[in-house]
């Protein structure tokens, strides 16, 4: 099912923003798509971040929706907000994040397994429009395609 948002108004529309599912066909939509777009949902969710300047971690305050320096030295009046993180040349590389699909968490360091079969460590994240990627030593893959390694000891 999907979701769109009216961009701009024509005579009888909705207020705008108006947010509508749209199951089959909807009159609304049908009559004027060029007035709707897609509400494209993230598969993922950032939880913490590294600043290569300061080498402080940001965490993820659910809340506000910003990101907070880990360090309680530090007050809360430094922040990060998402899109200072989706830019090219940010001083951020992502720490660690959640799969929504199933609230699976990786982090930077973990071992996971590939579609394929292929034991990997995750080397880094990063971002593609609305797609999570992850780096690792035999190159990049979405981060639905993956599935986590707990390592297991036994113990006798």
């Amino acid at each position: 099912m999907k979701k769109y948002r009216l961009i701009k108004t024509y005579p009888g529309s909705p207020e705008l923003n108006f947010v509508m599912t749209r199951l089959i066909d909807d009159e609304y939509y049908s009559s004027y798509p060029e007035y709707w777009e897609e509400i494209k949902s993230l598969n993922y969710q950032i939880i913490t971040l590294k600043s290569s300047l300061h080498e402080q971690h940001f965490m993820l305050n659910t809340k506000t929706g910003y990101y907070h320096i880990m360090d309680p030295m530090y007050e809360e009046r430094y922040f990060v907000s998402q899109d200072i993180i989706n830019q090219k040349n940010t001083i951020f590389t992502i720490e660690s994040i959640k799969r929504l699909s199933d609230n699976e968490i990786f982090n930077v360091g973990d071992r996971i397994l590939l579609d394929n079969g292929v034991s990997v460590i995750i080397e880094s994240f990063f971002t593609d429009g609305n797609l999570l990627f992850i780096k690792h030593g035999r190159g990049t893959t979405s981060i639905d395609q993956i599935v986590k390694l707990i390592n297991s000891f036994l113990t006798f």
